[in-house]
């Protein structure tokens, strides 16, 4: 059984799509730190020992350096305090790391903190954030490092959107856990990262379709009151975005226009076909995608609903999901991450995809749509 569960846990990629494992669940290959600290335990890293106080800080850190990145892991502190390090590096002489630290202890989960540097917290949730954390004996971190921009999640909740100002502190580095000087045991499970910039850039189409987003503008698209969008970057209105590789919808400015937008392909698709894409919504987003007229709801489902959707198994708040929408005549099959949403969801003879602006961000990637002969 204990074998069964290894290999679901790290041989099964189609569960954190976009996503690849930084430890391999047996050994710390890939990893560089003191073996008498660390240590792997049923498919867990783990610091300290229960019946001593680490009297230093140490810390276990990657061999490789990463810039932009999706980095999501789990953590067990119990009392303790312990911390995710990224874009840092060792202190030569010295136990320490420094750079930034997605941090985590009694009081300060999802605080972001420059780790032997300013040796200042830089970003913090207020307190009602920090009461729907629904902290537990394991909890989730998501740590999003994107240019200047750091965001973290702690269980699925937005704890920190930080943007560096000091154009000296290096954006790259190695990624490190930390054992806090005090703390007794420290655990870690389940470290999945994707890297983003260049490569999150590149539409990835593996043969299923043509691409229906570039990845980099807003060809092919528009308002049903205006022309193609062509080599624009965003919408007139900036509700609707590009870059690197994600189509943003973004919240609205109601000075600039009507509250509900929906974006339109410039063509339109008769033939059956099969429209695949990825979506990540953020906390209570609403947006939608339009099958040639009429609307999926696609949400933060957990929170958003509808009922028959927050019903949904496979769905990842606040984590990339895939939506695939197989059209046979005039009723369409929709999944999310394998599991049905609709089993035959009615939509016009002909008509064009679109996307629906109405409430929070949601971003998309991957949108192919391929014809069935």
């Amino acid at each position: 059984m204990r074998l069964l569960l290894l290999v679901l846990l790290f041989v099964s990629p189609a569960a954190h799509a976009g996503l690849s494992p930084i430890f391999d669940g047996r050994t710390l290959a890939g990893w560089e730190g003191d073996p008498t600290i660390w240590r792997v335990e049923d498919a867990v890293l783990v610091a300290g020992r229960p019946d001593e106080v680490q009297p230093y800080n140490d810390f276990l850190c990657t061999l490789k350096e990463y810039g932009d990145f999706d980095l999501q892991l789990e953590y067990s502190r119990g009392g303790g305090n312990g911390g995710v390090q990224f874009h840092s590096q060792r202190v030569p002489a010295s136990h320490e790391m420094l750079g930034f630290q997605a941090d985590f202890a009694k009081g300060i989960d999802g605080f972001l903190y420059d780790e032997s540097r300013r040796k200042v917290f830089l970003a913090q949730p207020d307190e009602p954030t920090i009461a729907k954390l629904g902290l537990r004996e394991w909890n989730r971190y998501h740590i999003r490092a994107e240019g200047s921009r750091i965001r973290l999640w702690v269980n699925g909740v937005m704890t920190v959107d930080y943007v560096e100002t000091d154009g000296k502190i290096p954006m790259r580095g190695k990624i490190g856990l930390q054992l806090h000087k005090g703390a007794k045991v420290i655990r870690y499970r389940n470290l999945w990262i994707e890297e983003l910039g260049a490569a999150a850039a590149t539409v990835k189409n593996s043969g299923s379709g043509a691409a229906l987003f570039d990845g980099r503008t807003l060809a092919g698209w528009h308002y049903q009151d205006e022309a193609d969008l062509g080599s624009a970057t965003q919408s007139t209105d900036g509700r609707y975005s590009a870059k690197e590789g994600v189509l943003t919808v973004n919240p609205e400015d109601k000075a600039k226009g009507p509250h509900l937008r929906q974006l339109w392909t410039t063509r339109e698709f008769a033939r059956d076909f099969v429209l695949s894409l990825d979506f990540r919504a953020g906390v209570d987003a609403d947006s939608g995608i339009f099958i040639r007229g009429n609307q999926l709801q696609c949400r933060d489902f957990a929170v958003a609903g509808p009922p028959k959707y927050k019903a949904l198994k496979s769905y990842r708040p606040q984590d990339w999901n895939r939506i695939e929408i197989v059209v046979t005549g005039t009723s369409a099959r929709c999944t999310l991450n394998g599991e049905v949403m609709e089993a035959a969801f009615k939509v016009p003879a002909n008509g064009p995809i679109g996307l629906e602006a109405d409430r929070g961000t949601m971003e998309y990637r991957n949108l192919s749509l391929k014809e069935i002969p």
